[in-house]
This record gives C-alpha cells, structure tokens and sequence, in this order.
C-alpha cells in the first residue's frame, strides 16, 4: 500500500561486454552467460558487458541483484530467446530447474563481440501451461490468497479462486480515489486542469515523493492522479481524497461495483493508516478494529489530528493486516476495472485510462496486449495487483489477484512473477 507492487519488483540493470567471438546466435549467447550468472561462486566475465554498464552497476553489485532475483529457482538449466525485438535486443528467459523462468529484457552492442548494453530481469515466473496451476500456485502460498481472470467483453469468467471473498488491497484501494476524480470532472464539478495547493495536515509518507515537495505547491488534479497511480504516491492520494471528499469517495465505490462498500466506511487516508498502525505499538489500530463506523469517524476527526508527523514510527512485523486495510473482492475489483473501461469512452475519462497505462507492473507483450493498464499495492503481509487489458482481438480482460498472510510477510517478487505468467497464458 503504500507500496506498489510493480517496478519496485524487477532489476533494471544498464550495462554492455565480451572479449570472445560468440557464436551465430549472439543474443542466446549473452542470455546463456547471464544464466551463468546464477551459479553460485561464479564471476562476473567484466569482457561480456561494456564499460558504462559497469560503471553503473559494478560486477559485485550486478552478481547480487541476479541471485537475489533467483535464490528460490534452484539451478540455471537453460536459455531461449523468446521475442527478438530487433537483430540486438530481445526479450528472453532463463529457464530453471524448479519449473521457474526469469524474463530478460537483453540488449547487445551491434559489433563483436556484442558486449551486453542493456539488462532488465523481471521477476521470476513459474513455468506452469494452464491457468489451473496458476490457481494451484497462489493455493499452495502460506495464508490466503484470491484470483481472478474475466472477460469484460463477453461476460466470461476464465478461472476464479475465492474470487467474491473479501482481500486487503494494499494500494489497490487508490483505483477507487481515481474514480470519484472522474466522476466529479464528468459530473463538470471539477477538470483534470484544476489546481490546488498541497497542505501539510494532508502530507503522509513514502511511497511517492510529493511528501518532499514544498507546502503550498500549486498542483493540477491530473499531476496528483498520475502520481497516485504510477508511483502510488501517498501523500498525492491523500491530497486528492480531501479534496473530493472521504464521503464521496465512499460512494462511488457501490457505483463502480464494489459489493461491500461498508468494509471501507470510514475510507481510509494512508496517513490515518499509518498513524493507526505504526503509532503506540499498534494499540491504535486495535482498537480502531473493535469500533463500529461512527465511532472510527470520531476518532479519525478527534484522536488522530491530535498526533504529529513524527509520532509515527515504521516496523517490519505485520499489523493488523487482514482486519485495519482497505478491502474488495477480486470480482469487486474486475467490476472496478470494466467502470474505468466504459469511462474512458469519451474525452473526460479517457485520461484515466491513460494514467493507469502509465506504469503496467509487470512485463506485457505489447503485440498481444495494445493496452494495459493496472494498480497494484502491498504492505508487510500484504499484496494485491489489478489490471486491465485490451487485447489484440478487441476483447477486453480484468486480472485481480491477492495474497495475505497475517504472520509473515509476503514475497512479493513470487508474486508477481505468478500474475505475469496469468496473464501470459489468457494470450
């Protein structure tokens, strides 16, 4: 929640090198070296990546970002070249030896001996053929999880798994800020060009940057809206809720299809999340949980307007994570995705549609899937991604997935990877 599930999830490592003529097929060559990368005690072959790639990420560093990426994969077992972009660059896989592959983004340089220029791992992805061992995946993940996969054009649902059981969303609740905002601009009570000055009862924390930006900037609706979804930025979320107001955003989430709208009354600010949470050891969020609405309404007004910006102190343990969140249903969230679909239909919505193109979340084919868009979020014990996508037959589809563990924290990276080969195989 707080923070996205998304860039945050993959290593973007730019680079180039190698002194050996490699054989007919350069860019498998390169992945296969990549691949051997991931054996433990092996060394950085500095002749296979450029200079500039190693000045940006030194061989120690580049050796501990991949084995980081692959430490539960077991071993490099192959390589293949999946889509060639152009003659040097390609998207690729690294197949391991517990049924998991690790995408590759991978660019060389067009000379001999076609030193690595360009590296993007994604994270890992199980190598699974159906979308009944994806569900069988997120089944198998300690605590609970939800999935589904549903065709918004002809009303089909793919593969459900306790798709109507209310999840925490973590950042995923944002879809529903983004949606009172265009409401209110197609209702001609506000326009994405409007501007309003940041205010610090409404300054919350990372992720996002806006928290560091001065008081009193003057920022346009649009420019908040872009920032909440593709970096899932707090501090512009919590601007835009105030200003269209808690009760608003309230409403429109029964109107955009949200079953259970009351899970979410009083709505949230990240800011009241976190001083719930990470305030008196948590004792506030507990007994935050035991009141009815009226009385969190109370204590939202009263109790937390009373604490100041460093009273709140972060810990790594989980808090509260299945009961003090935003909640929605994976079907909940689909019905979400197929509103932004139809609003974006004319000129004041589509700009919505845009914004959540922005940043995708996981690795997409573009050939397959034009459009794209998605929202994801997690906090400690937490992870939900959803996304929207067109594809290349016209048919529009809603993917929404969640995981919980209110013991431990959840891998986020594993699932990640899980969602990305979901959508893969509704290709």
């Amino acid at each position: 929640m707080p923070h996205t599930a998304h860039v945050l999830l993959a290593f973007v490592l730019l680079a180039t090198g190698m002194s050996t003529l490699v054989a007919s097929n350069p860019l498998l060559e390169r992945l296969r070296d990549v691949g051997a990368l991931t054996v433990p005690m092996a060394a950085v072959n500095e002749d296979i990546f450029t200079k500039d790639f190693l000045r940006a990420v030194p061989p120690q560093q580049l050796v501990a970002a991949i084995r980081q990426l692959t430490a539960s994969t077991g071993t490099f077992v192959k390589a293949t070249v999946d889509v060639t972009k152009t003659e040097f660059s390609c998207t690729g896989s690294l197949h391991m030896s517990k049924k998991i592959r690790v995408p590759v983004e991978l660019t060389i340089e067009s000379m001999p001996p076609h030193r690595i220029s360009g590296l993007f791992l994604r994270p890992p992805v199980p190598d699974v053929t159906t979308l009944d061992s994806v569900v069988t995946e997120l089944k198998a993940l300690p605590g609970a999880s939800a999935f589904l996969a549903v065709n918004l054009t002809k009303g089909d649902t793919i593969v459900a798994h306790n798709a109507g059981t209310p999840m925490p969303l973590g950042s995923s609740f944002k879809l529903f800020v983004l949606g009172e905002l265009v409401r209110s601009i197609k209702a001609g009570q506000r326009a994405w060009k409007d501007v309003i000055e940041l205010r610090s009862s409404h300054r919350s924390y990372p992720s996002g940057e806006v928290h560091t930006w001065p008081l009193g900037s003057p920022v346009t609706l649009h420019t908040l809206a872009l920032k909440m979804i593709s970096v899932s930025d707090n501090t512009a979320t919590d601007e835009l809720l105030f200003t269209l107001g808690r009760q608003h955003v309230e409403q429109i989430q029964g109107v955009m299809g949200h079953t259970q709208p009351r899970l979410n009354m009083p709505f949230l600010s990240t800011r009241e999340l976190f001083q719930l949470k990470f305030t008196d050891g948590g004792e506030r969020a507990r007994r935050y949980y035991s009141m009815k609405p009226a009385q969190r309404r109370i204590m939202l007004d009263e109790e937390l307007t009373s604490l100041q910006y460093d009273d709140v102190t972060f810990v790594d343990n989980v808090v509260l994570a299945d009961s003090v969140e935003w909640f929605a249903s994976m079907q909940d969230m689909a019905a979400c995705m197929n509103w932004f679909r139809v609003q974006g239909a004319d000129a004041a919505g589509k700009p919505a549609l845009d914004i959540l193109a922005k940043n995708p979340g996981v690795s997409i084919d573009d050939a397959a899937w034009p459009y794209a868009g998605f929202k994801g979020g997690s906090e400690t014990g937490v992870v939900c991604m959803v996304f929207l996508l067109r594809h290349s037959s016209g048919d529009w589809y809603a993917v929404s997935g969640a995981w919980v563990n209110p013991s431990a924290a959840v891998d986020t990276v594993t699932f990640a990877g899980v969602m990305q080969r979901a959508i893969e195989l509704l290709r």
